[in-house]
């Protein structure tokens, strides 16, 4: 998420703009797992979309069961129980398994990075009683933090 542009470059000078804008801002931890899409087209999972874990599934019928899911709150299968934030982005054929997907389960992350992918779920929708910022904090060891909290010089 981080960004650089060379806004000048000549034999004397150089000018270059830094975005020092972090999805993952401290303390964090990486797991990797797999993930199958299971539609009839490809899919692309962007950094910062929020993973469950399917933990269960009518009679195993589509095979997902352990594997990684697109978190959705109104996923009955264990795709409500947030597991982590996908750290790179991906991209997987119809009907094709990602091995190693990398994604965060620990530490400080930016709230404003967070990715649904369903359009509807936000921090503040209601899933078994909570929300699902506590959901977050809760399954996992991530913590949730706003762009304000690190403006501090020191937090470069």
């Amino acid at each position: 998420m981080a960004e650089i542009e060379n806004v000048l470059q000549t034999n004397s000078q150089s000018i270059t703009n830094y975005s020092t804008d972090k999805l993952f801002i401290g303390n964090n931890r990486f797991l990797s797992g797999s993930l199958k899409n299971t539609g009839s087209a490809s899919i692309t999972l962007p950094v910062g979309t929020l993973l469950a874990k399917v933990i269960d599934n009518a009679l195993n019928t589509a095979n997902v069961i352990g594997y990684l899911c697109v978190y959705n709150s109104s996923n009955t299968e264990g795709g409500a129980i947030p597991v982590g934030i996908l750290s790179k982005e991906i991209t997987i054929a119809a009907g094709e398994v990602a091995t190693g997907v990398s994604y965060c389960n620990q530490g400080e992350f930016d709230l404003d990075g967070l990715i649904f992918n369903n359009g509807t779920d936000t921090l503040d929708t209601i899933v078994n009683g909570k929300a699902i910022r506590e959901a977050i904090i809760a399954e996992t060891q991530l913590i949730g933090v706003s762009v304000d909290q690190m403006s501090g010089y020191d937090n470069q």
